[in-house]
């Protein structure tokens, strides 16, 4: 088991974790200035982007398995890969749970929001056509909701859920049907519905 955490680089999705969370209490609302494609300038704050980071280094430990020889083991790799994204998620709920009750901290919740958004992203996109282009769509979202997301009016769209403040209601519903949506797929399917060359 050691060896199976090891090659899924569960260590290492910790350590993104903890450095998140760390990142967030040290940054607070520092936010980067993004052209808005569709109306006055947004901006997009570092919280919101580094949920995405956990998310790429689970999903690369998740590819880093022979997919074929896991597909006739006698422990399903589907149901520990699962057990692993709700880890990831539990764990970075609880964190921020202790972090806005302890230090007074919404960002936080916001962090843990968009990791399990991301992650539902990154699992429906990854069944759909891979886990490359998965990577690539985590990784691109937050600046692309932080580009267009924003209506005239200066707030975000309902859609662009990563950019929402961490009290949206809107944008944990999103994200919560995101996840739930991605574990489902995950399991349903075992290769990508479409198969991109290389």
């Amino acid at each position: 088991m050691t060896w199976w955490l090891r090659a899924r680089a569960i260590p290492l999705v910790a350590a993104t974790v903890f450095g998140a969370f760390v990142a967030v209490l040290l940054v607070g609302k520092t936010a980067i200035p993004v052209p808005n494609l569709a109306g006055p300038a947004g901006e997009l704050l570092v919280v919101q982007l580094l949920g995405a980071a956990p998310v790429l280094i689970l999903l690369h430990g998740i590819e880093r398995g022979d997919v074929s020889a896991e597909a006739v083991a006698v422990r399903s790799a589907r149901m520990r890969n699962l057990s692993l994204c709700l880890s990831l998620t539990v764990t970075c709920c609880v964190t921020a749970a202790v972090l806005r009750v302890g230090v007074d901290s919404s960002e936080c919740v916001s962090l843990a929001r968009n990791v399990a958004g991301f992650l539902g992203v990154a699992l429906l996109i990854r069944g759909i056509v891979g886990p490359a282009l998965a990577s690539v769509a985590v990784a691109i979202l937050p600046l692309l909701c932080a580009a267009a997301g924003w209506g005239p009016d200066g707030r975000p769209h309902a859609w662009a859920w990563p950019v929402h403040p961490a009290n949206s209601h809107v944008a944990i519903v999103e994200a919560v049907v995101l996840l739930a949506l991605g574990c489902t797929f995950m399991l349903l399917r075992e290769q990508p519905v479409v198969t991109v060359q290389r």
